[in-house]
Protein backbone atom coordinates (compact mmCIF):
# COMPACT_ATOMS: atom_id res chain seq x y z
CA UNK A 1 0.00 0.00 0.00
CA UNK A 2 2.24 2.38 0.81
CA UNK A 3 4.37 2.18 -2.04
CA UNK A 4 1.30 2.72 -4.16
CA UNK A 5 0.52 5.95 -2.92
CA UNK A 6 3.43 7.78 -4.40
CA UNK A 7 2.27 5.98 -8.06
CA UNK A 8 -1.13 7.10 -7.32
CA UNK A 9 0.07 10.84 -6.72
CA UNK A 10 2.20 11.01 -9.58
CA UNK A 11 -0.94 9.72 -11.74
CA UNK A 12 -2.95 12.13 -9.85
CA UNK A 13 -0.37 14.69 -11.17
CA UNK A 14 -0.24 13.70 -14.41
CA UNK A 15 -3.93 13.32 -14.77
CA UNK A 16 -4.06 17.28 -13.81
CA UNK A 17 -1.25 18.93 -15.80
CA UNK A 18 -3.45 16.48 -19.24
CA UNK A 19 -6.44 17.98 -18.03
CA UNK A 20 -4.56 21.65 -17.77
CA UNK A 21 -3.19 21.01 -21.12
CA UNK A 22 -5.26 19.53 -23.32
CA UNK A 23 -8.24 22.12 -23.04
CA UNK A 24 -10.55 19.25 -21.27
CA UNK A 25 -10.69 21.11 -18.12
CA UNK A 26 -11.79 24.44 -19.22
CA UNK A 27 -14.52 22.74 -21.42
CA UNK A 28 -15.81 20.68 -18.66
CA UNK A 29 -15.68 23.68 -16.08
CA UNK A 30 -17.59 26.33 -18.56
CA UNK A 31 -20.58 22.79 -19.12
CA UNK A 32 -20.57 22.93 -15.76
CA UNK A 33 -20.93 26.74 -15.33
CA UNK A 34 -23.62 26.67 -18.69
CA UNK A 35 -25.67 23.47 -17.06
CA UNK A 36 -25.71 25.12 -13.31
CA UNK A 37 -26.78 28.66 -14.28
CA UNK A 38 -29.54 27.14 -16.82
CA UNK A 39 -30.51 25.13 -13.83
CA UNK A 40 -30.48 28.18 -11.62
CA UNK A 41 -32.95 30.27 -14.27
CA UNK A 42 -35.15 27.26 -14.69
CA UNK A 43 -36.06 26.70 -11.02
CA UNK A 44 -37.17 30.29 -10.38
CA UNK A 45 -38.88 30.06 -13.57
CA UNK A 46 -40.54 26.53 -12.08
CA UNK A 47 -41.50 28.82 -8.73
CA UNK A 48 -42.68 31.47 -10.37
CA UNK A 49 -45.06 29.25 -12.48
CA UNK A 50 -45.41 27.81 -9.14
CA UNK A 51 -46.87 31.16 -7.55
CA UNK A 52 -49.01 32.07 -10.16
CA UNK A 53 -50.82 28.77 -10.21
CA UNK A 54 -51.35 28.91 -6.71
CA UNK A 55 -52.15 32.52 -6.83
CA UNK A 56 -55.35 31.87 -9.50
CA UNK A 57 -56.29 28.94 -7.47
CA UNK A 58 -57.07 31.24 -3.84
CA UNK A 59 -58.50 34.02 -6.37
CA UNK A 60 -61.05 31.51 -7.43
CA UNK A 61 -61.78 30.04 -4.07
CA UNK A 62 -62.28 34.06 -2.69
CA UNK A 63 -64.57 34.43 -5.92
CA UNK A 64 -66.16 30.90 -4.26
CA UNK A 65 -66.28 32.41 -0.95
CA UNK A 66 -68.30 35.61 -1.86
CA UNK A 67 -70.68 33.62 -4.14
CA UNK A 68 -71.81 31.39 -1.05
CA UNK A 69 -71.72 34.27 1.17
CA UNK A 70 -73.94 35.73 -1.31
CA UNK A 71 -76.42 32.91 -1.75
CA UNK A 72 -76.40 31.79 2.27
CA UNK A 73 -77.77 36.00 2.71
CA UNK A 74 -80.06 35.66 0.02
CA UNK A 75 -81.54 32.48 2.03
CA UNK A 76 -81.45 34.19 4.86
CA UNK A 77 -83.31 37.46 3.95
CA UNK A 78 -86.26 34.62 2.36
CA UNK A 79 -86.36 32.85 5.74
CA UNK A 80 -86.84 36.57 7.86
CA UNK A 81 -89.94 36.87 4.93
CA UNK A 82 -91.42 33.62 5.08
CA UNK A 83 -90.79 34.18 9.50
CA UNK A 84 -92.22 37.85 9.21
CA UNK A 85 -95.30 36.53 6.79
CA UNK A 86 -96.33 34.00 9.09
CA UNK A 87 -95.90 36.37 11.90
CA UNK A 88 -98.55 38.71 10.13
CA UNK A 89 -100.94 35.66 9.31
CA UNK A 90 -101.08 34.48 12.72
CA UNK A 91 -101.60 37.45 14.04
CA UNK A 92 -104.47 37.66 11.73
CA UNK A 93 -106.27 34.55 12.64
CA UNK A 94 -106.09 35.36 15.81
CA UNK A 95 -107.81 38.98 15.33
CA UNK A 96 -105.08 40.80 17.48
CA UNK A 97 -103.51 42.25 13.86
CA UNK A 98 -99.55 42.88 13.28
CA UNK A 99 -97.24 43.03 16.76
CA UNK A 100 -95.36 45.85 15.66
CA UNK A 101 -92.33 45.42 17.94
CA UNK A 102 -92.28 41.57 16.49
CA UNK A 103 -92.33 42.54 13.08
CA UNK A 104 -89.54 45.28 13.74
CA UNK A 105 -87.49 42.55 15.69
CA UNK A 106 -87.46 40.20 12.63
CA UNK A 107 -86.68 42.26 10.12
CA UNK A 108 -83.86 43.91 12.74
CA UNK A 109 -82.53 39.82 13.02
CA UNK A 110 -82.92 39.29 9.60
CA UNK A 111 -80.65 41.89 8.22
CA UNK A 112 -78.14 41.97 11.34
CA UNK A 113 -78.11 37.84 10.14
CA UNK A 114 -77.79 38.88 6.43
CA UNK A 115 -74.76 41.89 6.99
CA UNK A 116 -73.02 38.96 9.18
CA UNK A 117 -73.28 36.24 6.47
CA UNK A 118 -71.82 39.07 3.72
CA UNK A 119 -69.05 40.69 6.09
CA UNK A 120 -67.60 36.58 6.73
CA UNK A 121 -67.63 35.46 3.44
CA UNK A 122 -65.93 38.41 2.27
CA UNK A 123 -63.44 38.07 5.37
CA UNK A 124 -62.49 34.38 4.03
CA UNK A 125 -62.18 35.84 0.89
CA UNK A 126 -59.76 38.63 1.61
CA UNK A 127 -57.69 35.92 3.62
CA UNK A 128 -57.36 33.73 0.25
CA UNK A 129 -56.62 36.71 -1.77
CA UNK A 130 -53.94 37.35 0.88
CA UNK A 131 -52.34 33.86 0.88
CA UNK A 132 -52.49 34.06 -3.25
CA UNK A 133 -50.60 37.36 -2.94
CA UNK A 134 -47.85 35.89 -0.61
CA UNK A 135 -46.82 33.38 -3.15
CA UNK A 136 -46.59 35.77 -5.79
CA UNK A 137 -44.50 37.33 -3.49
CA UNK A 138 -42.41 34.25 -2.98
CA UNK A 139 -42.02 33.16 -6.23
CA UNK A 140 -41.13 36.90 -7.25
CA UNK A 141 -38.06 36.73 -4.40
CA UNK A 142 -37.36 33.20 -5.39
CA UNK A 143 -37.23 33.86 -8.97
CA UNK A 144 -34.62 36.98 -7.98
CA UNK A 145 -32.71 34.65 -6.40
CA UNK A 146 -32.26 32.10 -8.60
CA UNK A 147 -31.12 35.05 -11.42
CA UNK A 148 -28.16 35.67 -8.75
CA UNK A 149 -27.29 32.30 -8.26
CA UNK A 150 -27.37 31.66 -11.97
CA UNK A 151 -24.38 35.04 -11.95
CA UNK A 152 -22.74 33.24 -9.11
CA UNK A 153 -22.36 30.31 -11.12
CA UNK A 154 -21.66 31.97 -14.15
CA UNK A 155 -18.96 33.92 -12.12
CA UNK A 156 -17.01 31.09 -10.30
CA UNK A 157 -17.37 29.01 -13.42
CA UNK A 158 -15.27 31.64 -15.27
CA UNK A 159 -13.21 31.64 -12.21
CA UNK A 160 -12.50 28.05 -12.62
CA UNK A 161 -11.77 28.46 -16.40
CA UNK A 162 -8.55 30.67 -15.29
CA UNK A 163 -6.49 27.92 -13.87
CA UNK A 164 -6.89 26.39 -17.39
CA UNK A 165 -5.55 29.60 -19.02
CA UNK A 166 -1.51 29.29 -20.39
CA UNK A 167 0.85 30.53 -18.47
CA UNK A 168 2.14 33.83 -19.34
CA UNK A 169 5.58 33.55 -21.03
CA UNK A 170 8.57 34.87 -18.58
CA UNK A 171 10.70 37.38 -19.96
Amino acid sequence: MAMLIPTMIQAAGTFSTWMATSGVGAALTAGSAAIGTVGAIQQGNAAMKSARYQNALAEKRADEERATASKKTAEMVRRGKLVASRARAVGAASGGGVDVDLAGDLEEETQRNALNAIWEGENRAQDLEQQGAEALYEGKNKKRASVIQAGTTLLSGAAGMSRYAPAAPVT
